[in-house]
């Protein structure tokens, strides 16, 4: 009888890691998809770009290149082609463009230091997406923000992976209780003559 409780309170104990897991990827990923209009969001909008183009905040937005009459920038999704941080060459739809992370940059997912060592991994092939001011004279955008995409969706489906696997341990536990329980309820019976 005894294996049986300390079983359950596994069982039990597990549940509840899986709910906190489960609660923390809720908490921490739905922010950071949610639209929350943050003032590069307001100048924007002050310079005429449409509500679609500000409500692309979702991980799979295809890639676009956005830029106004007063030479604000908006990249989302773009791919990058060539990484010498804070210096990067993106390409969207074919079209080559050279980025400059400023060094009081806002870095999504990281914390600008304002030195050579990227605050945030990028690597040729992430998606990531940038607000800036177009500097035509150097053929620049000079990044205010900057956000790596492909780095939020690897540590998301290693979480997912993570609760896979403690789902898988949580069946497994289950149907040894039940095992037991059966081991017990026979042995039960046979005692008081079942």
């Amino acid at each position: 009888m005894q294996t049986t409780s300390k079983l359950s309170r596994q069982i039990v104990l597990i549940g509840f890691c899986v709910a906190l897991l489960a609660g923390l990827i809720i908490a921490t990923t739905i922010p950071a998809r949610a639209h929350n209009e943050n003032d590069e969001d307001k100048e924007l909008k002050g310079n005429q770009f449409s509500k679609q183009v500000l409500s692309d905040r979702a991980t799979n937005t295809p890639a676009s290149i956005l830029i106004n009459p007063a030479g604000k920038v908006k990249l989302t999704g773009v791919e990058v082609t060539e990484s010498n941080w804070p210096n990067l060459k993106v390409k969207a739809w074919g079209v080559m463009l050279s980025v400059h992370v400023m060094p009081d940059a806002k870095i999504v997912g990281g914390t600008n230091t304002g030195s050579t060592t990227p605050p945030v991994t990028v690597a040729v092939g992430d998606r990531v997406d940038v607000v800036g001011d177009a500097d035509t004279a150097a053929g620049l955008i000079h990044a205010r923000s900057f956000r790596n995409r492909s780095t939020i969706n690897k540590e998301t489906n290693d979480i997912q992976t993570r609760i896979k696997d403690l789902l898988e341990q949580i069946e497994k536990l289950r149907s040894q209780l039940k095992d037991v329980r059966k081991g017990a309820g026979g042995a039960l019976g046979r005692a008081f003559g079942r």
